[in-house]
């Protein structure tokens, strides 16, 4: 109990200074919309809103004829499908390995071969590698649920050889959809009107029990309710549409990451569930480095083959040909332009890599073809005139004191106690500082070495690593002309080698300071070797 009170203390001060870490942080305001060859990747934790509309269809399309249906002896069934016959009907399609459609008021399975219909009140629809057609009239789909994490894009897909709109998500989260604004619904196996791999469905009731099943997928389902609300649980799942309409996006920075080599494992499995052989396969390096691949992405933006203009604090820039934004926070609306849907995002990024280039705006001065930050021209000559100022122009003659008072007259006792106070500081700040740079990484790039040192320590280290240059690049920068401007005046008052950690403390200060906000500045350098490289590897 005795520790409780130290133990408070350090956690406070620990907590002010991973604060202060995100305070210092710089955000860009961002916004930009996508041409129409651009591709996109949104991650985080996903809040939708707005709704996607469904393509209009003709009845005469599908494997039935409704006419035949109408002189059904149940009244109740046959003026709905006199109902839906009669009306033009629009249809929404979900491809997922893996879904339900939960307690339907009431569904009629109409078996195409044997012309038997059953009928089944307050039951559940599981619907296994059976991607689905869900037709109504002039029916929408929205999404009830924000998904902890997620990814989404957009993009199109071949169904009978038309090429429809597809919104495409990955999570291992369950994924809710509400179709709505029809009275009641057509369910049609995809399979029906398009060769896919076999499936497996069941109706069940709300005890588990399984009520009717089928694997042949020659069922069409009619189900009386609206809403009519569905579950998909596979790592993907792939909506076709016709139009959004408001539709967009609030993206947050989740706090509840999934599993991330057993949610792209998964994701091959699904691909391959619903068909998308040319696509099945994932490249072995994105499943060995899931983890932080998920991390980075995580509050982000990814766009492909781009040159769009994004404007950035009043800015324009323009991507080259990829680009990545992190931020806490941001809005995307998906629009349709001439088939063509495209993305318009605006918020505050901590990241902006231009695919050539990470902005930032740090003010410097070019020599040659080099940059050189201003804050640090300015440190350094500062630090120099002190040391010329003290050590030189005002340097002590003998015994005589300069302006009469320096060099103080402190005793060896009160220079023992400030030399290790600051000793002690100097530890503490120095630990400080790989937590305090650790805390700017996980905001600005996603990664952190500290998650990884139980989970993957090959990771970790090389985190730490990267880190370490980062931070004695900055120290170089920063902390050094500070010492060396601090142990001149402490060398002036006094002090003499007692005041060495007084410079050294203050040194990290001074880092914490100016340092945080010149990561993406430093950035560049490893953006330019990494290119370096990969140019060296071409052929």
């Amino acid at each position: 109990m005795r520790r409780a009170p130290q133990i408070l203390i350090a956690l406070t001060i620990s907590s002010l200074i991973l604060t202060s870490s995100r305070a210092f942080v710089p955000e860009y305001d961002f916004s930009f919309s996508t041409g129409k060859d651009t591709k996109y990747l949104i991650a985080g934790e996903l809040n939708f809103y707005g709704k996607l509309i469904g393509k209009e269809i003709q009845t005469g399309t599908l494997p039935i004829d409704f006419i035949t249906w109408i002189n059904i002896s149940n009244p109740d069934l046959s003026s709905t499908i006199d109902y839906l016959a009669d009306s033009t009907l629009s249809t929404i399609s979900i491809l997922s390995s893996n879904m339900i459609v939960p307690d339907v008021n009431t569904m009629y399975v109409l078996n195409i071969t044997s012309r038997e219909i059953k009928r089944f009140n307050d039951a559940n629809l599981n619907l296994n590698d059976m991607p689905i057609l869900i037709l109504g009239v002039e029916e929408y789909a929205s999404f009830e649920e924000t998904l902890d994490y997620g990814m989404i894009s957009f993009g199109e897909i071949e169904i009978s050889n038309e090429k429809t709109t597809a919104m495409f998500v990955i999570s291992d989260d369950k994924l809710h959809i509400g179709m709505k604004n029809s009275p009641s619904f057509i369910i049609v196996p995809l399979s029906l009107i398009e060769e896919t791999k076999g499936g497996y469905s069941f109706i069940s009731d709300n005890n588990g029990s399984k009520l009717w099943e089928d694997s042949a997928g020659n069922w069409i389902i009619i189900a009386k309710d609206s809403p009519l609300n569905l579950a998909s649980f596979s790592s993907l799942s792939v909506i076709l549409f016709d139009k959004p309409e408001s539709f967009g996006l609030e993206v947050r920075r989740s706090t509840k990451l999934p599993n991330a080599e057993y949610m792209l494992y998964n994701l091959s499995t699904s691909l391959s569930s619903i068909g998308q052989n040319s696509i099945m396969e994932l490249p072995d390096f994105l499943l060995r480095f899931a983890s932080p691949f998920v991390d980075i992405l995580n509050g982000a933006c990814l766009v492909f083959n781009s040159n769009d203009t994004i404007n950035v604090d009043g800015k324009e820039k323009n991507f080259s040909k990829v680009g990545l934004l992190r931020f806490e926070r941001a809005t995307f609306s998906i629009n349709k332009y001439e088939e063509t849907i495209s993305l318009s995002g605006e918020g505050k990024s901590t990241l902006i890599f231009l695919g050539d280039a990470v902005y930032n705006d740090i003010p410097v001065y070019y020599i040659g073809g080099l940059a050189l930050p201003l804050h640090s021209i300015a440190l350094w000559l500062l630090a120099i005139a002190i040391f010329i100022i003290f050590s030189i122009v005002l340097r002590r003659k003998g015994e005589e004191k300069v302006f009469g008072i320096f060099p103080l007259e402190i005793g060896q006792k009160e220079k023992k106690i400030i030399k290790r106070i600051f000793l002690i500081l100097h530890i503490v700040f120095a630990i400080l500082t790989i937590i305090l740079f650790d805390s700017a990484f996980s905001s600005i790039f996603g990664l952190s070495f500290i998650p990884y040192l139980s989970r993957n320590i090959i990771i970790s280290i090389t985190i730490l690593s990267i880190e370490i240059v980062f931070i004695a690049t900055c120290f170089i920068m920063f902390g050094l002309p500070t010492r060396i401007g601090v142990n001149t005046l402490m060398n002036f008052i006094g002090l003499g080698k007692e005041g060495k950690n007084v410079g050294k403390s203050l040194a990290l200060v001074v880092m914490w300071i100016f340092s945080l906000s010149y990561l993406t500045f430093l950035s560049n350098a490893l953006v330019g070797l990494v290119k370096d490289i990969m140019m060296g590897m071409a052929p």
